[in-house]
């Protein structure tokens, strides 16, 4: 930690060159936005290549789910936006662990939005179940109860 704060502070000087004459706060600002826009654009990056990756380590899943005509792009896009969502809160949390020295409460306030959308994801899931258990669920493989088929010519 010594050295790593030694190294930083040798670097104390600034050399930005501009085509017209500036004042110091003029300069300062501009390099400030311009680094302001390269780390949102590696933000950016990194989320694009942490999505892109679990794309492709669940490639094998699109590949199966491939030879399933209509379902199958049904599920492919189920798919697609669970690793959206993944990657995205992924990405937000390592953003919080690296702020979590000099932004602490941002830092805090991200990880609290990333854990109130998982949680509002499993409430929903809780209030709307699918599966075997539910007699509204499309694959449940019952008929709810009290059920007589009536045919589609039958007068409501």
């Amino acid at each position: 930690m010594a050295a790593c704060r030694a190294l930083c502070e040798s670097f104390t000087f600034l050399l930005p060159v501009h085509e017209q004459s500036l004042s110091l706060e003029e300069v300062v600002q501009k390099e400030r936005d311009s680094q302001g826009y390269f780390t949102v654009m590696f933000r950016l990056l990194g989320w694009l290549l942490l999505w892109v990756g679990l794309e492709l380590i669940l490639s094998p899943i699109y590949y199966f789910f491939s030879w399933l005509w209509f379902l199958g792009s049904i599920l492919a896009f189920g798919l697609c936006c669970c690793t959206f969502l993944t990657s995205m809160s992924c990405s937000v949390l390592v953003i919080a662990v690296a702020w979590l020295r000099y932004r602490p409460v941002m830092a805090v306030m991200l990880m609290l939005a990333v854990v109130l959308m998982y949680g509002a994801l499993f409430a929903y899931a809780e209030v709307n179940p699918v599966g075997p258990g539910n007699p509204d669920s499309i694959n449940s493989g019952t008929s709810p109860p009290n059920y007589t088929p009536r045919p589609t010519w039958y007068p409501n």
